[in-house]
């Protein structure tokens, strides 16, 4: 992903394309990418996360999510609240890997 900072022309694209990132494996990419950016914007990067998770649920790398839920989480009770959203939506899909990865953060953070 070329993406430096989600702006208002950069969040559209982001979330016009992360439905489609399974397709031809690229989702891997854009969790990569998500997590560069959660680092300065992690609000606008789980939106487009949100966003990618009406089209696949892929939950590689682990690197990315560990690193996307954390700085989600640690903006406070919002962050928290949105990393459990996150979570919830791949729990509908069976994929349980991200709401352990956000137990053991919150666990390690004394926020259970």
């Amino acid at each position: 992903m070329f993406v430096d900072k989600i702006d208002q022309s950069t969040d559209v694209l982001l979330r016009a394309v992360a439905p489609f990132s399974d397709e031809d494996h690229n989702s891997y990419s854009l969790l990569e990418g998500i997590s560069r950016l959660s680092n300065e914007q992690p609000f606008e990067a789980n939106a487009v996360w949100q966003e990618m998770l009406k089209g696949t649920a892929s939950d590689y790398p682990e690197e990315a999510l560990r690193n996307i839920l954390s700085n989600l989480s640690a903006t406070g009770r919002d962050g928290v609240r949105e990393a459990k959203k996150t979570v919830s939506t791949y729990l509908s899909f069976g994929v349980e890997r991200p709401a352990k990865l956000l137990e053991e953060i919150l666990k390690d953070r004394k926020e259970i």
